[in-house]
């Protein structure tokens, strides 16, 4: 039996043990797809500890080290796939990021390099914030590369 299963919002604010409760055994059997934000920005997700959303703060990947070392090992061991999931995936105005933002060539490309470096590994896809996206977006996606 073949299955794929992709995680959305794996951030700054997701924690190791978190994804190990949820995905360990599961990774046994194959890759999960992991969608994370590079530079997750504080807003309204659900996703978002309580103190935080709407505090529009931006918190790289790279700041949580515990979570970067685990997926660099799960990447290297072929657990995980690390997916570009936006830039900071939340905009002040509430408007989706990849169907209404601006700089969104920039923000793909950056974002990509970004997660590369960090977990050194290769990014192939991208998800979009919300499940939206523009011309500009695809555009932006197409340009970089990735599915």
């Amino acid at each position: 039996m073949y299955f794929c299963i992709r995680d959305d919002d794996t951030s700054f604010f997701t924690s190791p043990d978190e994804l190990e409760k949820t995905y360990g055994d599961v990774t046994k059997h194959g890759p999960v797809s992991l969608a994370i934000i590079p530079f997750c920005r504080a807003g309204t997700s659900k996703g978002l500890p309580a103190a935080y959303r709407n505090q529009w703060s931006i918190h790289p990947l790279e700041d949580n080290r515990a979570l970067v070392d685990y997926l660099r090992r799960g990447i290297a061991e072929g657990r995980y796939e690390a997916m570009l999931h936006g830039f900071h995936h939340d905009e002040r105005d509430q408007r989706r990021e990849f169907l209404h933002a601006s700089d969104l060539g920039r923000k793909v490309r950056d974002g990509k390099q970004y997660l590369e470096q960090l977990l050194e590994t290769s990014i192939r896809v991208f998800v979009p914030p919300h499940n939206a996206i523009g011309k500009e977006g695809l555009q932006a996606i197409n340009a970089a590369g990735l599915h």
